[in-house]
């Protein structure tokens, strides 16, 4: 209504000179005219009150017509500017709003070089190992002495823990000014797995053990029937930003997540590492102690045990998820092959859904990166067969597993 031709014209200086120049035109008339338009309806009218007969003169009818023209065009003036007041304001807050969106899914000042300071580096040393993989060992070339599988592993795993936390930095620094003093930011990788891989019931059991704390099922047998797909969190892909490069294997649980496809995930799939394989993109967890509320189609149990889980978590309090996919030179196409998680001991991590799109763009480069290590090394698994040992130095035994009694959860997914 306000970009109308006749809401521009009656707001406008027009009506606006018209109104001033009317009122005084009205005063003059009925100044020189008064005893004719007394003498006239509807002012007769008014005094016999009679709405019938009598005869106008010209004066009172020129009055009556300049008066009620002003009266109407600076109704409609005041009525128009007030709409067009009206929208103005509603268009300046929405412009307002749309600048603090801006400014708060901007990048902190200086990430930028930051971030491309660190791809450069990752990239150095990520080719160097990839080379080395390829024309060494996976080119059957890798009979020099003193070299072994688990030496070659190693070093595969020391430049994906060098990547992760190249991550955690700019992570940290991302959230800047929205995080808070002495946080901890912390960061893993869970292999993707068909669970038609682990046959073997010993091995079930094993996966079971770590799997049973966040799974409605009752039992492996029950659990590796109902999932299509196994996440293991690898212990020795983990750090964090306080022990850089060193593996948080003396602190944390072995843990085997479920993911089921489509709709018969729906309500079953936990947000984090398994949310990202339902689109391939990345999943963001503000306050994990809300997780047990989403899971629609776990039973009251279940959710409690889920429930539990979170509420103890000091490590992921709040949780961001990509999923690892890249171009398999192999099979010829793209596929995914594990999860990267990023997760801080504090609620709010990437504030809010803009900021954590915002950052999923950035670390495009570095789950690139990811790929190719984590498809060497499992490259590396194959030659001894992939044993379920292969995703941890420590054993896959929730028993064996020591803890730090000031950490009561793992926050890991």
């Amino acid at each position: 209504m306000k970009n109308s031709r006749a809401a521009r014209l009656l707001s406008g200086p027009l009506a606006s000179a018209w109104v001033v120049i009317g009122s005084v035109l009205v005063g003059v008339v009925l100044s020189a005219f008064l005893t004719e338009i007394q003498d006239s309806p509807p002012i007769t009218w008014l005094k016999a009150w009679e709405f019938s007969g009598g005869t106008m003169a010209s004066p009172a009818i020129g009055f009556w017509v300049l008066f009620i023209s002003v009266a109407v065009v600076a109704a409609f003036r005041e009525y128009f500017s007030y709409v067009r007041a009206r929208d103005d304001r509603t268009e300046l807050h929405d412009n307002i709003a749309s600048v603090r969106e801006v400014a708060s899914t901007m990048p902190p000042k200086d990430f930028l070089r930051r971030s491309s300071s660190s791809f450069r580096d990752m990239s150095f040393e990520t080719d160097l190992v990839y080379a080395s993989s390829l024309e060494d060992f996976l080119a059957a070339q890798d009979e020099r002495e003193g070299s072994t599988v688990g030496e070659k592993r190693e070093n595969i795993n020391l430049v994906i823990r060098m990547v992760l936390d190249s991550m955690i930095n700019l992570a940290l620094h991302f959230d800047q000014p929205h995080t808070y003093r002495d946080v901890t930011y912390s960061a893993n990788i869970m292999w993707l797995k068909d669970p038609s891989e682990y046959p073997n019931r010993e091995q079930q059991a094993i996966l079971w053990e770590a799997a049973e704390r966040l799974s409605d099922c009752e039992n492996a047998e029950m659990f590796f029937s109902a999932v299509d797909n196994l996440l293991v969190l690898d212990l020795n892909l983990t750090t964090n930003s306080k022990n850089v490069g060193v593996p948080e294997v003396d602190s944390l649980k072995p843990l085997c997540l479920g993911y089921k496809h489509g709709e018969r995930g729906v309500g079953y799939n936990l947000p984090g590492a398994p949310q990202t394989l339902i689109d391939i993109d990345f999943s963001h967890v503000k306050d994990s102690r809300e997780i047990a509320g989403t899971m629609t189609e776990y039973g009251k149990l279940s959710r409690k045990k889920v429930g539990a889980y979170y509420n103890n978590d000091t490590r992921g309090l709040s949780i961001f998820s990509m999923p690892v996919v890249g171009y398999d030179p192999v099979s010829g196409e793209d596929s995914v092959i594990a999860v990267v998680s990023i997760y801080r001991n504090s609620p709010g991590i990437m504030e809010g859904h803009q900021r954590a799109l915002m950052f999923n763009h950035q670390m495009v480069p570095f789950v690139s990166l990811l790929y190719r290590l984590c498809w060497v090394r499992q490259k590396v698994d194959e030659l001894e067969g992939s044993p379920l040992s292969a995703y941890t130095d420590v054993p896959m035994e929730l028993s064996s597993t020591p803890e730090k009694e000031s950490q009561d959860g793992d926050g890991s997914d």
